[in-house]
């Protein structure tokens, strides 16, 4: 059995590096969350209250990476499905062993913290491994600059995270951001015909080029990677939480998790063999592309759909009211 340190640890000792106030240069009020060193974007205001939800969206930017930010605040949802849900996602081939991880469907409540905008992308992640190839399916090139990055294993995604000062989210906070208030199959509803207006999946392009491929019933324009934010956000600004590229998350996987997992801030189990992704990538179908589909890797997978977001404690805690 494979064993390291908890993701909370890190997630711990990162709260603690930032919790100096920040200049006034990069800054903010003595009590923001807004972690020393990271730049506001310019034309907005700080939030009157870091709890509310009005807060959400709030962009900084990581100076390392030029990546952006968005403030996640603080709240509680239901993490993983119904029954109903999972009974659909079963009549559309999602498998059995899969779905089975999604219950029992649990309230999860989460401290506000940072998440970025976009997944990390070619470009940014060859600022620290420069000869990175995200390659190609199919002679379909998933390597372009403005795409997100692939071919990543989880120790390479650590080590960019390190670099950049940042780190994985945990599972929580991962769907708690990409559901973002809703309670539907995808963030944008359960409608399979409107996947394109917000996400890039297995679709009408790709079915072209894979005929063999479960498809949804709809046309994004890309048969693989697209540009990141080349559809429309969600409710907390965030790009892409569905499609586009799996991403890695902190915990270790456990099918069996949400049935002890603590209330508050879950940090994942303390062990395991797989690390969790999730977001399904641009060649997934309905089934097995929902807020709460969850899929695991060993950390020395690598695939050309396989990719990661980071994210970031708040410099101050910020706690579900």
């Amino acid at each position: 059995m494979q064993t390291t340190a908890s993701p909370i640890a890190a997630w711990l000792a990162l709260t603690a590096a930032f919790c100096l106030p920040a200049s006034l240069g990069l800054a903010q009020e003595p009590a923001s969350p807004i972690p020393e060193g990271f730049l506001v974007k310019e034309d907005q205001e700080l939030p009157a209250d870091w709890a509310a939800r009005e807060s959400a969206g709030f962009v900084i930017v990581n100076p390392v990476d030029g990546a952006e930010l968005c403030w996640i605040p603080p709240g509680e949802f239901l993490m993983g499905s119904t029954e109903q849900e999972r009974l659909w996602a079963l009549r559309n081939d999602a498998g059995d062993r899969w779905v089975r991880g999604e219950a029992p469907q649990h309230k999860v409540k989460l401290s506000g913290f940072w998440m970025y905008r976009y997944e990390v992308t070619n470009a940014q992640f060859r600022l620290l491994f420069p000869e990175h190839r995200s390659g190609a399916c199919d002679a379909i090139s998933v390597d372009g600059d403005d795409c997100p990055v692939a071919w990543v294993n989880f120790y390479q995604v650590e080590a960019y995270c390190r670099w950049a000062g940042v780190v994985l989210p945990t599972e929580a906070q991962w769907e708690y951001a990409c559901r973002a208030g809703t309670r539907t199959m995808f963030w944008w509803g359960d409608s399979l015909e409107d996947a394109g207006k917000y996400a890039n999946m297995a679709d009408s392009a790709a079915h072209e080029i894979w005929p063999q491929w479960l498809v949804f019933p709809t046309t994004d324009g890309y048969p693989a990677a697209s540009p990141v934010g080349s559809f429309e956000p969600n409710a907390f600004g965030l790009y892409d939480m569905l499609g586009n590229a799996w991403e890695w998350c902190a915990d270790w996987y456990s099918a069996y998790y949400y049935r002890i997992s603590p209330e508050l801030d879950p940090p994942g189990p303390d062990y395991g063999n797989e690390r969790v992704v999730r977001g399904a990538s641009w060649d997934n179908f309905p089934g097995n592309s929902r807020c709460a589909y969850r899929l695991h890797y060993t950390r020395d997978t690598r695939a050309v759909y396989l990719g990661f977001r980071a994210a970031l404690p708040a410099a101050v805690p910020v706690r579900p009211q």
